[in-house]
Order: C-alpha cells, then structure tokens, then sequence
C-alpha cells in the first residue's frame, strides 16, 4: 500500500518530486499545510467517459492514468 503521489503547494507531485522538496514524503508546505498522499484508490478523476492523467505538478512526469469503458 505505497502512495502513487502526494499532495502539497495546491497541487500533485510524485514521490521523487516530494522527497527532493522536503526530504521525505512527510512534513509541512509553506501553507501549514501536511503533505497529503494519494493512493490508487482514491478517486482524484471525475466519473464519466473519456480519460484523465494525473500528472506531477513539479516536473510533469505522468503519475496515473484513468479511461472509461463505456
């Protein structure tokens, strides 16, 4: 159960990127925020058809994908 991203800054980052910022996948952003982690199956596309990417806000690498079989 290892998070596929993480959440901080109002934005997605992958593990690479959150732990080169802030040296581990936990702390704080400069909002007082806590680092959230997103796993596989939490729901950060919307339902419906077509297909989204989650993609990391830092360096753009693509994190996830999702598509809808109609």
């Amino acid at each position: 159960m290892r998070p596929i991203a993480y959440t901080y800054e109002a934005d997605t980052h992958c593990h690479n990127c959150t732990v080169s910022r802030f040296g581990s996948t936990e702390g704080t952003d400069s909002e007082g925020n806590q680092i959230g982690a997103i796993f596989s199956w939490d729901e950060w596309y919307n339902v419906g058809t077509g297909s989204q990417t989650l993609s990391c806000g830092t360096c753009g690498e693509e994190i996830d994908t999702y598509s809808e079989v109609a």
